[in-house]
């Protein structure tokens, strides 16, 4: 059975192409975009968890709890959004947490070990 060519010409062909180039542009430019974005969102929060920045914050929550001008609404509104900033992170990177909460137990175990090892220690001498 031989099979049929169709000829298609350069005309026919161009309305595909520009579509497909058109929308390969526009791609192109959303990635860009979407590319600007990120680096402007990285930029903040490295900003916002800067070792200054961080340290500015917690000195000035324990300067207002110090002073008791911290409110119970402020400590609840603090409160609030600790909780749902580690909820959101704890979403985000669950493996990472998991390994992290497994760690801790691990080493918490291992410290009740030797508080018991130095207690029998103690004790037989």
């Amino acid at each position: 059975m031989a099979r049929e060519q169709i000829e298609v010409t350069a005309e026919e062909r161009q309305p595909f192409y520009s579509t497909e180039e058109d929308e390969a542009h526009e791609l192109r430019a959303e990635i860009r975009d979407t590319r600007d974005q990120l680096d402007s969102t990285l930029e903040e929060i490295k900003e916002r968890l800067s070792p200054k920045e961080v340290a500015g914050t917690v000195a000035e929550i324990g300067s207002e709890l110090f002073s008791q001008q911290l409110s119970d609404q402020k400590v609840d509104e603090f409160v609030q959004i600790a909780s749902r900033q580690i909820g959101s992170f704890i979403r985000r990177h669950p493996y990472s947490c998991a390994l992290f909460g497994i760690a801790a137990l691990l080493l918490l175990a291992e410290r009740e070990k030797r508080k018991r090892n130095n207690k029998l220690v103690v004790s037989n001498v």
